[in-house]
């Protein structure tokens, strides 16, 4: 079975970070971890950030494998929803009225994807729902490919991370009790509230960072500023 190369980005304001994997059909090897620091080349603009991405890919090597981006948390929507046990192209024009139904009367259209989850928790089928609006996809697309950054495939941050925090800590992703995974952006950080068992849940919560530390230096309860589940 043949091996690729595949690349995981996640593009921050500050850094970019890039995980480096050799995948042979559902297997997968971390080979290295780097990290770009945008904010050291004084980058102002998107354009000039994938322009540099680009490059620094290519100076590493890297600009042949399979390169998967990340899409930001706040551009995205994860939920759970207990939907009727059918077959999978029932179950697919169920999620696609579920996503009309939060979309609301706006036009807006939407890329989405969604996985049958273990009954539990009070849920008969669970199904996670991931959704992100197609113009945000469109247009963070759109400029990547108008320098040359090839994408294969995209991703979102937040389930990311939490399949990260399954993978290297099983044990804790086993526990019912809840787990609260923390995401630090310069200017605000997203918190995943996530219980694995019985049945999986995800809420988010976005938070402003300055709010984990008062000017005097005490520490006092991060301030909500808004959430769904």
């Amino acid at each position: 079975m043949p091996v690729k190369t595949i690349i995981g980005l996640d593009i921050g304001c500050a850094s970019v970070k890039a995980l480096v994997f050799s995948g042979s059909g559902k297997k997968a090897q971390l080979l290295s971890a780097e990290v770009f620091n945008a904010r050291a080349e004084g980058i102002l603009s998107d354009d000039e950030l994938y322009s540099s991405i680009r490059d620094w890919l290519k100076s590493h090597g890297l600009d042949s494998g399979r390169v998967t981006v990340g899409m930001p948390q706040y551009l995205t929507t994860t939920l759970v929803r207990d939907l009727p046990g059918v077959n999978h192209a029932a179950l697919e024009n169920l999620v696609r009225m579920e996503a009309k139904q939060l979309a609301g009367l706006s036009d807006e259209a939407f890329v989405l994807d969604f996985q049958p989850l273990p009954a539990g928790g009070g849920r008969n089928h669970p199904v996670l729902m991931a959704l992100c609006r197609e113009s945000a996809v469109r247009e963070r697309l759109g400029r990547m490919q108008a320098v040359g950054l090839r994408v294969d495939d995209l991703a979102m941050t937040g389930l990311a991370m939490v399949n990260a925090f399954a993978h290297l800590q099983p044990d804790a992703a086993q526990a019912k009790s809840p787990t609260l995974l923390l995401e630090s952006w310069a200017r605000q950080c997203y918190c995943r509230r996530v219980v694995c068992r019985p049945a999986p849940f995800f809420g988010l919560v976005a938070l402003c960072r300055r709010a984990f530390r008062t000017g005097s230096g005490r520490k006092r309860p991060p301030r909500r500023l808004a959430g769904r589940d």
